[in-house]
């Protein structure tokens, strides 16, 4: 079992492509936390996007999780500080990236500068292809469903190193993600 926290990227636009009982599934032997923070993101993106609307309590196998300790709240304020942006940028990388840090936990963000400063940290993260990827690694999803579940990420206009589903595993192989 693996312990991850979600940045807000991710639950997005799985919500929005109506495909979060897919990230259940592949993450059903794992614990699966979200920082506040992220939520506070997501409620501020329901007027753009009214398939966010009441997200949180679609999200009932994810627990809900607040920074606490002194150190998580430190980190917190140091990796919004180095992400920078406005007073509501960067809140939930950098509160995933704080609990993350003093949890054990993998981080899942798909923003570059967000995992870059993890990484940095000596933090473990990961980006959406990532977790698909290992899902379809593990036998957990097969290619066609893979392949649709990109499809309609991609038409969310989610950023994505490819163009369509079919691209893949073709992209996977190229970046070692798939054996």
């Amino acid at each position: 079992m693996t312990k991850f926290v979600f940045d807000n990227t991710i639950l997005s636009h799985f919500a929005r492509a109506n495909r979060l009982g897919a990230l259940q599934v592949i993450t059903e032997d794992d614990e699966c936390v979200v920082p506040i923070e992220v939520f506070g993101e997501i409620v501020r993106g329901e007027n753009l996007y009214p398939e966010l609307e009441s997200l949180e309590s679609r999200l009932h196998w994810m627990r809900r999780v607040e920074l606490e300790d002194i150190r998580e709240i430190v980190r917190f304020a140091r990796y919004k500080g180095e992400l920078g942006g406005g007073p509501t940028e960067n809140m939930g990388e950098s509160a995933a990236l704080a609990w993350a840090s003093h949890n054990s936990a993998v981080a899942i963000i798909d923003e570059v500068p967000a995992r870059t400063l993890g990484d940095s940290e000596g933090i473990e993260c990961h980006g959406s292809l990532w977790l698909l990827l290992r899902a379809f690694n593990a036998g957990a999803l097969d290619r066609v469903t893979l392949e649709n579940i990109l499809d309609d990420l991609l038409k969310t206009d989610m950023r994505l190193p490819i163009n369509s589903g079919a691209e893949i595993v073709a992209w996977g192989y190229k970046e070692g993600l798939l054996t």
